[in-house]
């Protein structure tokens, strides 16, 4: 029942949403721009990392979007979905994990780079978080 509720609350915002996701992605890709161009002047294979890092950041993002909405959706629904949709949240992880592991084995990117770069999702929200807040002081309400 509170899934539904959730559920009808995020589709009646799901404009909002859409741009607010699309907001978040770009500050993430202008922070993460912004930190291979200094970080090319450290070390190649921290660029790469940082390169690699925020691309896992942003795939990452778009699935763990996508695994909410499926669930919301099944809830919603009163539907029978996977036996365990904890797998796929699992498998999420796996996957980041193996590639962030081969990356490290085969010495093409630092690891405190791909770090970074996994990072950069957050910064992109800290970003979008604090353009918010200078845009809710600035702007008056009328009325009140």
């Amino acid at each position: 029942m509170i899934a539904l509720l959730l559920y009808q609350n995020l589709s009646m915002k799901f404009e909002l949403k859409n741009i607010l996701k699309e907001r978040i992605v770009l500050n993430t890709l202008a922070a993460l721009i912004i930190t291979i161009i200094i970080s090319s002047l450290i070390d190649i294979k921290f660029t790469r990392g940082v390169l690699i890092g925020g691309i896992l950041a942003l795939i990452n993002y778009y699935w763990l979007d996508a695994s909410w909405r499926n669930i919301l959706e099944i809830a919603s629904s009163n539907a029978t979905g996977p036996a365990m949709p904890i797998g796929r949240y699992i498998l999420r992880y796996l996957t980041i994990g193996t590639i962030v592991y081969l990356m490290h084995f085969y010495d093409v990117a630092s690891i405190l780079g791909i770090l970074i770069g996994l990072c950069m999702i957050a910064a992109g929200i800290l970003i979008e978080a604090f353009l918010l807040l200078i845009k809710t002081f600035t702007t008056k309400e009328e009325g009140i």
